[in-house]
């Protein structure tokens, strides 16, 4: 509804127009307060619409200010991700603490973190992702950036900073599904032989559980249970997302032996242990070995004893099962196994 008054004010349902200085202002009432301030604009038409939006969120009960809305508009990068990693808690521990370090990278890069949050474009997310891509990062690891972009957007969409998140129109690069690289036995045993007994531990509680670093990391004695020989796996900040994986009898002997010599499950640096672990692997002449290889060492183990795949997704804490079904490629040594066979049969 739009009326003209004599006093050359327009009134738009429940808010009005006046110009002044060739620049059209609007007021309406907010709790009782008058609020007054420029639209920005010198066309009428777009006053009109503009001033129509708003009265039409004021007559559906939303509270309007602008003022506090502008003050949103006008937030930069680095001030957003402040508020950010106060309020979101939808990453585990470890997952902040590597989002935090990329997003760090993102925001010193062309000086990013200077800029509004609403003037960030789709073609800056795909600039950067390029910049890791001439860098040689894989699309597994430039799609986990875009995740975390993605993640930082949506919240700020949400919570009113931009009207849409720029990350939408970006999308992942298709993923080429590679078999992970993991130990066999031989070589595992050859690289336990080069190791501190600290080292031994840790290495054999990962390949016996398939814990991700974060989650050894995290483990506390109440969740480990050696009489029903249960291992409980909390995800941080969330008690309702939990995973239970059962004990083989050499990790309750690693869990006893730890916890005769008084110490909390492990405390380590991951630094140094994957420098460790690079200078055993030297030694015993086998692949270069980091820690995350023992979790896929594992759910190669499972998939080789014929575990079912939706088993092995959960014994892994997985959300999808894209991520699983890695595992059910066969591997180059399991295709030369079932030629040998056949030439035997031959």
């Amino acid at each position: 509804m739009v009326k003209k008054h004599k006093t050359n004010t327009i009134q738009v349902g429940s808010t009005y127009l006046y110009c002044r200085n060739k620049k059209w202002w609007i007021y309406y009432r907010l709790e009782g307060e008058q609020i007054r301030y420029s639209l920005k604009c010198t066309n009428r038409k777009i006053a009109i619409e503009k001033a129509l939006e708003i009265s039409n969120r004021i007559e559906r009960g939303e509270v309007v200010d602008m003022q506090a809305e502008r003050i949103k508009k006008n937030t930069t990068v680095n001030e957003f991700l402040e508020k950010f990693f106060e309020i979101h808690n939808g990453w585990s521990t470890e997952t902040t603490r590597k989002n935090k370090g990329l997003l760090n990278h993102w925001t010193a890069w062309e000086k990013t973190g200077s800029r509004r949050l609403v003037a960030i474009r789709p073609e800056d997310i795909v600039h950067y992702l390029a910049y890791w891509r001439k860098r040689g990062n894989k699309d597994s690891s430039v799609n986990r950036k875009l995740a975390c972009l993605k993640t930082v957007f949506r919240r700020a969409s949400e919570w009113g900073y931009v009207d849409t998140s720029c990350t939408d129109k970006v999308q992942q690069t298709k993923e080429v599904l590679a078999v992970p690289n993991a130990l066999t036995d031989e070589e595992f045993r050859a690289l336990m032989d080069n190791v501190p007994e600290t080292t031994q531990q840790i290495c054999t509680i990962l390949v016996e559980t398939g814990l991700r670093w974060g989650e050894l990391m995290a483990l506390e004695w109440s969740h480990i249970d050696l009489k029903k020989r249960e291992l409980l796996v909390v995800r941080s900040g969330r008690s309702t997302d939990f995973r239970v994986i059962p004990l083989t009898q050499t990790a309750i002997a690693v869990f006893k032996d730890v916890r005769q010599q008084g110490r909390i499950p492990f405390v380590a640096n991951v630094k140094s242990i994957r420098k460790g672990l690079r200078a055993a692997a030297v030694r015993a002449k086998i692949k270069h070995v980091y820690p995350h290889m023992f979790r896929h060492t594992f759910a190669t183990r499972c998939r080789d004893a014929g575990v079912p795949i939706d088993r092995i997704k959960e014994l892994l804490g997985h959300r999808t099962m894209t991520m699983t079904l890695r595992y059910a490629q066969a591997r180059p040594v399991q295709l030369r196994e079932a030629i040998s066979l056949l030439e035997s049969r031959s």
